[in-house]
């Protein structure tokens, strides 16, 4: 094997190349007004169209689908389709307003209740806290039943507590031939399940099952397993610690802070004239009992956006809070996907040509009815997906993740070329302070974040010379510039509280492009040589890092000054004659 050697005056410096690997996040402010980017319209038109040809042949489905920016106060898309037959107890014309089951993205609500009320539900408290009565088992083999003391709250929230899936659906309840099929036959049968003239379960049914007759899965925390169980626990812990039903929870704490007022819980809305019902449906007002907390809401288009902005804008929970929550918890078999606070991620490099991004996703599926909700925060966007029908059930694995893979490759691309072209026109520029001797430029090229060109400070020249601000360096006035270092500068946001000083970070780039193929042909796993999270911050001077920039906006929403903190000097924004200081050549010009 290869070993590939370093200067030890560069080591504090190497990092991946910088199109390829900036840090995780945002590598641009979001456009403030995408809606109006021809790139973005043409990328939803083009969804727009595959949507009219795909549901013009729908008999009797409904679809709703709608996109919004959390930057602007109107939906980005907002497609709806009634099809020709529908039930003629519900919704005759599907519109922003019209009423679906939500299914399994109920657990998205139950999680984040939970979370909000961490006053009195802490995520390393065992649930055994809250439901005693599951303490001590029925009997047996020890290490082979479900040892509810090492069960948490944090552990049934993710899909990481080991026990059983679900009970509503038992072979065992429903008429069938199950013994010749292979299967002993029962001594007891399940009791409850709320669907096909099943009563639904009940808290008593709940505790009957899981303590004494239902086997873990896994032990607690060492792989996830979907779990209906699991969020249905979280509801119960939530009623146990606030001493509330949980309907009056959702509603204080969730449906009326984001003006969620269409969305009911656990039953549908007294109107049915709102509710969107296939073509002799019987599943539409289907109670699902002590379950409800996993799949028992009832929601509009307008009110699953107004949640993903309430989510997006910190409304309902503070932004550090609300950032926990976006995160991955654990990992499936499947590369590319995590399991959160209960959301199934997608974690891609896809969407934007190499750069990963962040989906927080959850899917709903009862039968007839499916939904999905997707949150990319990097964009401040919300995709909500609500259908109903036949033609929707036969689509295989989901029809909202159809939709997502058809919608987001082009948007997420366009939305991207609309933040270049803003940051072309409000951050690009040339930036001096003439007294000192100092100026930097600005740049929007064909990579991510902003280019750092030309820098110097006092007379100095900067990111040539990076190897001189390492203390190997030092004084070492022999080092010969490195005319192949370049930097870019990424938001980091953190901004003051008027909003006009922006944070920005720095990544300095050293190695080669041989380099870098060494080092990933040789790791065993991909892209070995992206280093950028752990180069960040790394050299100081006063306690102030060399990669810490301030960007100043002015009045008219373009940079004015930038500050390069540690070096104590502020550069102003040169204007040039006719261009107001955004030269075509300070920004990008070609297409994506």
């Amino acid at each position: 094997m290869r070993l590939l050697l370093l200067p030890s005056a560069l080591i504090p410096f190497a990092a991946a190349a910088s199109y390829t690997c900036p840090p995780l996040g945002p590598v641009l402010p979001a456009a403030r007004a995408s809606s109006a980017h021809p790139a973005v319209q043409r990328a939803l038109a083009t969804f727009l169209a595959s949507l009219e040809e795909e549901t013009a042949g729908f008999a009797t489905s409904a679809v709703s689908i709608g996109v919004k920016s959390a930057l602007e106060d109107e939906p980005l898309l907002d497609f709806h389709y009634t099809p020709p037959r529908r039930d003629a107890r519900g919704a005759q014309a599907v519109d922003q307003d019209t009423v679906y089951r939500l299914a399994s993205v109920s657990k998205v609500f139950t999680v984040l209740a939970a979370l909000q009320r961490d006053d009195v539900v802490r995520w390393d408290d065992p649930v055994t806290k809250f439901l005693p009565v599951l303490k001590g088992a029925a009997g047996g083999l020890d290490g082979l039943e479900v040892e509810w003391d090492e069960v948490t709250v944090e552990a049934v929230a993710v899909h990481v507590s080991g026990i059983g899936a679900d009970m509503m659906m038992d072979r065992g309840q429903y008429e069938g031939d199950w013994e010749a099929l292979g299967l002993p036959p029962l001594e007891k049968k399940p009791a409850c399940g709320g669907f096909l003239g099943q009563r639904p379960c009940a808290m008593e049914d709940f505790i009957e099952v899981f303590k004494n007759r239902r086997p873990p899965v896994y032990p607690a925390y060492q792989t996830p397993v979907y779990s209906n169980t699991g969020i249905a626990i979280v509801g119960l812990v939530v009623e146990a610690a606030t001493g509330k039903p949980f309907d009056q929870v959702l509603q204080e704490l969730i449906l009326d802070p984001a003006g969620m007022s269409s969305t009911t819980y656990p039953h549908p809305p007294e109107d049915l004239s709102t509710l969107f019902i296939p073509e002799n449906d019987t599943i539409w007002n289907w109670d699902l009992g002590v379950f409800a907390p996993a799949g028992g809401m009832y929601s509009t288009t307008r009110d699953m956006l107004r949640f993903g902005d309430a989510i997006l804008r910190h409304r309902l929970l503070s932004p550090a809070k609300t950032r926990r929550w976006l995160k991955p918890s654990t990992f499936t078999s499947a590369p590319g996907e995590f399991v959160g606070k209960p959301w199934e991620g997608i974690f891609s490099a896809n969407l934007t040509g190499g750069r990963p991004v962040e989906m927080y996703a959850k899917s709903g599926d009862i039968f007839a009815y499916h939904a999905g909700l997707a949150l990319l925060p990097e964009y401040g966007l919300t995709v909500s997906v609500l259908a109903a029908g036949p033609e929707i059930s036969a689509v295989v694995p989901a029809y909202y993740k159809w939709k997502l893979w058809a919608l987001l490759p082009g948007l997420v691309r366009a939305l991207d070329e609309a933040a270049w072209e803003e940051a072309a026109s409000r951050v690009a520029g040339r930036f001096e302070d003439a007294e000192t001797g100092s100026a930097v430029t600005l740049r929007i090229d064909d990579g991510w974040g902003v280019r750092v060109e030309d820098w110097v400070v006092r007379g100095f020249e900067v990111v040539p010379n990076l190897g001189r601000y390492s203390h190997t360096g030092l004084n070492k006035t022999g080092m010969e510039p490195n005319p192949n270092v370049t930097a870019r500068a990424y938001p980091t946001g953190l901004k003051s509280g008027d909003g006009k000083t922006e944070a920005w970070r720095a990544v300095f780039d050293y190695f080669t492009p041989e380099q870098r193929e060494a080092i990933d042909r040789e790791a065993f796993h991909a892209n070995a040589s992206c280093l950028s999270w752990g180069t960040v911050d790394r050299v100081t001077y006063g306690y102030k890092a060399l990669d810490h920039f301030e960007f100043v906006y002015g009045d008219d929403g373009r940079v004015e000054k930038v500050v390069p903190v540690a070096f104590g000097v502020e550069l102003k924004r040169v204007e040039e004659e006719g261009e107001g200081g955004a030269r075509d050549d300070w920004g990008r010009s070609e297409e994506l």
